[in-house]
């Protein structure tokens, strides 16, 4: 369910239960990755869920750097604060660029520890054709 690979997360009006997820449980699973919750004020549901979600991420004991909620004024809900929030979705993606840039790179993403052997040499085919003398 899970991707050990997830570097950062950006939720935007996140609700403590979503077709069947569980964000509650959810939360616990994804360790201390980097995390940002956008809700607006007057969206009462999403706004209680995302202060219960920054609870429990501080409860677990992840460092409030990486808990962070971001309430902007109004009453959107989900994909349209991305159209009608002033400036949200290049607050959102310099908050990425700069974690992501700051995060130590994956196992997968290093080389590897030792260096390929070599190839054998090649040699000469047999079949070469004859050259004129």
């Amino acid at each position: 369910m899970f991707n050990d690979e997830l570097a950062a997360l950006v939720l935007i009006s996140p609700g403590l239960r979503y077709n069947e997820v569980r964000t509650d449980t959810a939360i616990q699973k994804i360790g201390a990755k980097p995390m940002r919750i956008v809700v607006s004020r007057d969206d009462a549901f999403a706004f209680e869920s995302c202060q219960r979600l920054i609870e429990i991420r501080k409860e677990i004991g992840y460092a409030s750097d990486t808990n962070a909620l971001l309430v902007c004024t109004g009453s959107l809900h989900g994909a349209p604060m991305l159209r009608g929030v002033k400036d949200l979705p290049a607050l959102l993606v310099n908050w990425l660029k700069q974690t992501l840039q700051t995060l130590e790179p994956s196992p997968a993403a290093e080389p590897p520890a030792k260096a390929p052997e070599p190839s054998p040499p090649v040699e000469p085919s047999t079949n070469a054709p004859a050259t004129a003398k």
